[in-house]
């Protein structure tokens, strides 16, 4: 089993880390394929259980770490109130993030070698980033489940 996942947010990988956990606990042969976007991050912010193997493809975008967080935190305590265009507008700055990870990835052809040798039968992936679906693709990964760590909505 394989699960794709972005280290944008420490949360994501936590929320990852609890799925590839509970199953490698139950008996499950796991793995989590990080991609990490920030030049200087080693994506080890989040402790994760030695019976799940880890794969760490570096996709950076251009962000340092501290570049990177600013600019998060820039966002966290801001009245967003009648600022529509404001959400869009940082919609529009996480797809280009998303995207360029994409095309950092697929142009890694070592990345790529590996994940079709592999051989893997089922990959989870993070319902907002397509790329992953893609890689499953080519992979010829039989199966595939979206995550949604954010519920079901009103």
């Amino acid at each position: 089993m394989l699960l794709l996942v972005s280290d944008l947010s420490p949360s994501q990988v936590v929320f990852n880390r609890r799925v590839a956990e509970t199953l490698a606990n139950a008996g499950h042969d796991v793995t989590m394929t990080i991609f990490t976007g920030v030049n200087d991050s080693d994506s080890k912010f989040v402790d994760i259980a030695k019976n799940v193997k880890i794969y760490r493809v570096y996709s950076s975008f251009g962000f340092d770490k501290k570049d990177y967080e600013k600019e998060i935190a820039k966002n966290s305590f801001e009245d967003l109130s009648g600022g529509i265009f404001r959400i869009f507008e940082d919609l529009n700055m996480f797809s280009a993030v998303l995207e360029e990870y994409c095309r950092k990835a697929v142009e890694n052809r070592e990345f790529l070698e590996w994940l079709t040798a592999e051989r893997f039968d089922l990959a989870f992936v993070d319902v907002y980033n397509v790329c992953h679906i893609g890689l499953i693709h080519y992979a010829r990964i039989p199966s595939w489940i979206w995550l949604s760590r954010l519920g079901k909505g009103n």
